[in-house]
Protein backbone atom coordinates (compact mmCIF):
# COMPACT_ATOMS: atom_id res chain seq x y z
CA UNK A 1 0.00 0.00 0.00
CA UNK A 2 1.18 3.54 -0.75
CA UNK A 3 2.78 5.11 2.33
CA UNK A 4 0.69 8.22 1.79
CA UNK A 5 -2.31 6.25 3.05
CA UNK A 6 -0.66 5.66 6.42
CA UNK A 7 0.28 9.34 6.70
CA UNK A 8 -3.29 10.37 5.93
CA UNK A 9 -4.71 7.88 8.42
CA UNK A 10 -2.73 9.47 11.27
CA UNK A 11 -4.27 12.80 10.35
CA UNK A 12 -7.77 11.29 10.30
CA UNK A 13 -7.24 9.50 13.62
CA UNK A 14 -6.12 12.58 15.51
CA UNK A 15 -8.77 14.74 13.88
CA UNK A 16 -11.33 12.41 15.49
CA UNK A 17 -9.46 12.56 18.83
CA UNK A 18 -9.43 16.36 18.82
CA UNK A 19 -13.08 16.38 17.81
CA UNK A 20 -13.75 14.45 21.02
CA UNK A 21 -11.91 17.10 23.04
CA UNK A 22 -13.90 19.88 21.38
CA UNK A 23 -17.16 18.03 22.00
CA UNK A 24 -16.23 17.71 25.68
CA UNK A 25 -15.58 21.43 25.87
CA UNK A 26 -18.95 22.19 24.28
CA UNK A 27 -20.70 19.79 26.65
CA UNK A 28 -19.25 21.72 29.60
CA UNK A 29 -19.94 25.21 28.25
CA UNK A 30 -22.49 25.72 31.06
CA UNK A 31 -20.51 23.94 33.81
CA UNK A 32 -19.50 26.47 36.51
CA UNK A 33 -15.74 27.00 36.76
CA UNK A 34 -14.95 24.69 33.83
CA UNK A 35 -11.60 25.22 32.11
CA UNK A 36 -11.53 24.67 28.35
CA UNK A 37 -9.12 21.97 27.20
CA UNK A 38 -6.79 23.19 24.44
CA UNK A 39 -6.35 20.95 21.40
CA UNK A 40 -3.95 21.29 18.47
CA UNK A 41 -2.46 19.41 15.53
CA UNK A 42 1.29 19.22 15.15
CA UNK A 43 3.62 17.36 12.81
CA UNK A 44 6.01 14.57 13.80
CA UNK A 45 8.91 14.03 11.36
CA UNK A 46 9.79 10.43 10.54
CA UNK A 47 13.25 8.95 10.92
CA UNK A 48 14.79 6.33 8.68
CA UNK A 49 15.82 5.77 5.08
CA UNK A 50 13.66 7.75 2.70
CA UNK A 51 11.60 9.16 5.55
CA UNK A 52 12.82 12.76 6.10
CA UNK A 53 10.52 14.06 3.40
CA UNK A 54 7.44 12.71 5.19
CA UNK A 55 5.77 13.57 8.49
CA UNK A 56 2.91 12.15 10.51
CA UNK A 57 0.24 14.27 12.16
CA UNK A 58 -0.46 13.90 15.86
CA UNK A 59 -2.97 15.49 18.20
CA UNK A 60 -1.69 17.67 21.03
CA UNK A 61 -3.66 18.67 24.14
CA UNK A 62 -0.99 20.39 26.23
CA UNK A 63 -2.87 22.52 28.73
CA UNK A 64 -6.24 23.90 29.73
CA UNK A 65 -7.18 27.51 29.11
CA UNK A 66 -6.92 29.07 32.57
CA UNK A 67 -8.50 32.45 31.84
CA UNK A 68 -11.17 33.44 34.36
CA UNK A 69 -14.79 32.90 33.37
CA UNK A 70 -17.52 35.51 33.79
CA UNK A 71 -18.61 36.10 37.41
CA UNK A 72 -22.39 35.91 37.58
CA UNK A 73 -24.40 37.15 40.56
CA UNK A 74 -26.83 34.51 41.85
CA UNK A 75 -27.55 35.88 45.36
CA UNK A 76 -27.34 32.26 46.53
CA UNK A 77 -25.23 32.09 49.73
CA UNK A 78 -24.11 28.60 48.70
CA UNK A 79 -22.47 29.99 45.55
CA UNK A 80 -18.90 31.27 45.84
CA UNK A 81 -16.41 32.34 43.21
CA UNK A 82 -12.75 33.29 43.18
CA UNK A 83 -12.11 36.75 41.79
CA UNK A 84 -8.80 36.43 39.97
CA UNK A 85 -6.32 33.61 40.39
CA UNK A 86 -6.65 30.81 42.93
CA UNK A 87 -8.41 27.49 43.49
CA UNK A 88 -10.78 25.74 45.88
CA UNK A 89 -9.69 22.37 47.24
CA UNK A 90 -11.87 19.23 47.18
CA UNK A 91 -11.25 15.88 48.88
CA UNK A 92 -11.71 12.84 46.68
CA UNK A 93 -13.18 9.51 47.87
CA UNK A 94 -9.65 8.00 47.93
CA UNK A 95 -8.50 10.69 50.37
CA UNK A 96 -6.40 12.72 47.93
CA UNK A 97 -7.05 16.41 47.32
CA UNK A 98 -7.65 18.16 44.00
CA UNK A 99 -8.37 21.66 42.72
CA UNK A 100 -11.55 23.14 41.29
CA UNK A 101 -12.98 26.54 40.37
CA UNK A 102 -16.58 25.39 40.70
CA UNK A 103 -17.93 27.14 43.79
CA UNK A 104 -21.36 25.49 43.85
CA UNK A 105 -21.75 24.34 47.46
CA UNK A 106 -24.25 22.41 49.55
CA UNK A 107 -24.32 20.65 52.90
CA UNK A 108 -24.13 16.85 52.82
CA UNK A 109 -24.47 14.97 56.11
CA UNK A 110 -23.58 18.11 58.02
CA UNK A 111 -20.37 18.77 56.04
CA UNK A 112 -19.87 21.62 53.58
CA UNK A 113 -19.39 20.00 50.17
CA UNK A 114 -19.38 20.75 46.46
CA UNK A 115 -22.52 19.88 44.49
CA UNK A 116 -20.48 17.06 42.92
CA UNK A 117 -20.60 15.40 46.35
CA UNK A 118 -16.93 15.92 47.25
CA UNK A 119 -16.27 17.54 50.65
CA UNK A 120 -14.79 21.03 50.73
CA UNK A 121 -11.31 21.12 52.25
CA UNK A 122 -10.99 23.78 54.94
CA UNK A 123 -7.88 25.33 56.43
CA UNK A 124 -8.35 23.09 59.49
CA UNK A 125 -9.97 20.13 57.73
CA UNK A 126 -13.63 19.42 56.88
CA UNK A 127 -16.09 22.23 57.61
CA UNK A 128 -19.02 21.06 59.76
CA UNK A 129 -22.22 23.04 59.21
CA UNK A 130 -24.86 22.66 61.95
CA UNK A 131 -28.51 23.07 60.91
CA UNK A 132 -30.59 26.18 61.45
CA UNK A 133 -28.15 28.86 60.35
CA UNK A 134 -27.81 31.07 57.29
CA UNK A 135 -24.48 30.48 55.54
CA UNK A 136 -22.17 33.30 54.47
CA UNK A 137 -18.61 33.31 53.15
CA UNK A 138 -16.29 36.30 53.64
CA UNK A 139 -13.78 37.58 51.11
CA UNK A 140 -10.95 35.71 52.83
CA UNK A 141 -12.84 32.40 52.72
CA UNK A 142 -14.11 32.43 56.32
CA UNK A 143 -17.40 30.49 56.59
CA UNK A 144 -19.95 31.76 59.12
CA UNK A 145 -23.50 30.92 60.14
CA UNK A 146 -26.07 33.48 61.23
CA UNK A 147 -28.63 32.06 63.67
CA UNK A 148 -32.02 33.84 64.11
CA UNK A 149 -31.74 34.16 67.88
CA UNK A 150 -32.39 37.26 69.98
CA UNK A 151 -29.95 38.86 69.58
CA UNK A 152 -28.79 37.38 66.29
CA UNK A 153 -25.82 35.01 66.76
CA UNK A 154 -23.02 34.76 64.21
CA UNK A 155 -20.75 31.75 64.50
CA UNK A 156 -17.64 31.02 62.44
CA UNK A 157 -17.50 27.34 61.48
CA UNK A 158 -14.29 27.27 59.42
CA UNK A 159 -12.39 28.74 56.48
CA UNK A 160 -12.11 27.52 52.90
CA UNK A 161 -8.63 26.37 51.95
CA UNK A 162 -7.62 28.57 49.03
CA UNK A 163 -4.44 27.86 47.07
CA UNK A 164 -2.69 29.49 44.15
CA UNK A 165 -0.05 27.21 42.56
CA UNK A 166 1.89 28.35 39.47
CA UNK A 167 -0.31 27.88 36.36
CA UNK A 168 2.36 25.88 34.51
CA UNK A 169 2.29 23.19 37.19
CA UNK A 170 -1.44 22.52 36.78
CA UNK A 171 -2.71 19.38 35.07
CA UNK A 172 -6.28 18.23 34.49
CA UNK A 173 -6.85 14.77 35.96
CA UNK A 174 -9.16 12.05 34.64
CA UNK A 175 -12.07 13.18 36.85
CA UNK A 176 -11.91 16.75 35.51
CA UNK A 177 -10.31 18.16 38.66
CA UNK A 178 -6.83 19.67 38.59
CA UNK A 179 -3.65 18.53 40.32
CA UNK A 180 -0.12 19.93 40.38
CA UNK A 181 2.67 18.07 38.66
CA UNK A 182 5.44 18.55 41.22
CA UNK A 183 3.75 17.84 44.56
CA UNK A 184 0.51 16.55 46.14
CA UNK A 185 -2.24 19.16 46.40
CA UNK A 186 -2.46 18.46 50.15
CA UNK A 187 1.00 20.01 50.60
CA UNK A 188 -0.04 23.36 49.09
CA UNK A 189 -0.28 26.15 51.66
CA UNK A 190 -3.39 28.26 52.14
CA UNK A 191 -3.01 31.58 50.33
CA UNK A 192 -4.76 34.42 52.22
CA UNK A 193 -4.46 36.75 49.22
CA UNK A 194 -7.01 34.76 47.16
CA UNK A 195 -10.22 36.83 46.96
CA UNK A 196 -13.60 35.09 47.34
CA UNK A 197 -16.99 36.49 46.33
CA UNK A 198 -20.18 35.18 47.98
CA UNK A 199 -23.47 34.92 46.09
CA UNK A 200 -21.50 34.76 42.84
CA UNK A 201 -20.73 31.86 40.51
CA UNK A 202 -18.00 31.70 37.87
CA UNK A 203 -19.13 30.50 34.47
CA UNK A 204 -17.18 28.19 32.18
CA UNK A 205 -14.43 29.90 30.21
CA UNK A 206 -15.21 27.84 27.11
CA UNK A 207 -15.76 30.06 24.06
CA UNK A 208 -18.73 28.47 22.30
CA UNK A 209 -18.37 30.24 18.89
CA UNK A 210 -14.67 29.33 18.71
CA UNK A 211 -15.45 25.74 19.67
CA UNK A 212 -17.98 25.50 16.86
CA UNK A 213 -15.36 26.76 14.41
CA UNK A 214 -12.86 24.20 15.77
CA UNK A 215 -15.42 21.42 15.33
CA UNK A 216 -15.99 22.39 11.69
CA UNK A 217 -12.23 22.61 11.06
CA UNK A 218 -11.56 19.22 12.68
CA UNK A 219 -14.39 17.60 10.75
CA UNK A 220 -13.00 18.97 7.49
CA UNK A 221 -9.51 17.75 8.41
CA UNK A 222 -10.92 14.26 8.88
CA UNK A 223 -12.76 14.40 5.54
CA UNK A 224 -9.64 15.70 3.77
CA UNK A 225 -7.44 12.90 5.11
CA UNK A 226 -10.02 10.25 4.27
CA UNK A 227 -10.19 11.70 0.74
CA UNK A 228 -6.42 11.17 0.44
CA UNK A 229 -6.83 7.52 1.49
CA UNK A 230 -9.60 7.11 -1.08
CA UNK A 231 -7.46 8.70 -3.80
CA UNK A 232 -4.52 6.40 -2.96
CA UNK A 233 -6.82 3.39 -3.21
CA UNK A 234 -8.17 4.50 -6.59
CA UNK A 235 -4.63 5.09 -7.89
CA UNK A 236 -3.60 1.61 -6.84
CA UNK A 237 -6.60 0.08 -8.59
CA UNK A 238 -5.73 1.98 -11.77
CA UNK A 239 -2.07 0.88 -11.55
CA UNK A 240 -3.08 -2.75 -11.04
CA UNK A 241 -5.36 -2.57 -14.07
CA UNK A 242 -2.52 -1.23 -16.25
CA UNK A 243 -0.19 -3.98 -15.03
CA UNK A 244 -2.81 -6.60 -15.83
CA UNK A 245 -3.13 -5.27 -19.41
CA UNK A 246 0.65 -5.23 -19.84
CA UNK A 247 0.79 -8.96 -19.10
Amino acid sequence: MDRAAFTAMTGAKYAVDLLGVTSGNLANALTPGFREQLAYFRSAPLDGEGAPTRTFAIGWTPYAKLATGVLEHTDNPYNVAIDGSGWFVAKRPNGTEALTRDGSLKVIDGVLSFTSGLPVVGVDGPIAVPPGGQLSVDGDGAVSLKFPTNPVTIRKVGSLKLVNPPPRTLLRDADGLFVVTDKPVATLAHDPTVDVRNGVLESSNANTPNLMIQMISQTRAFDMNMKVVQTVSENEKAANALLARAR
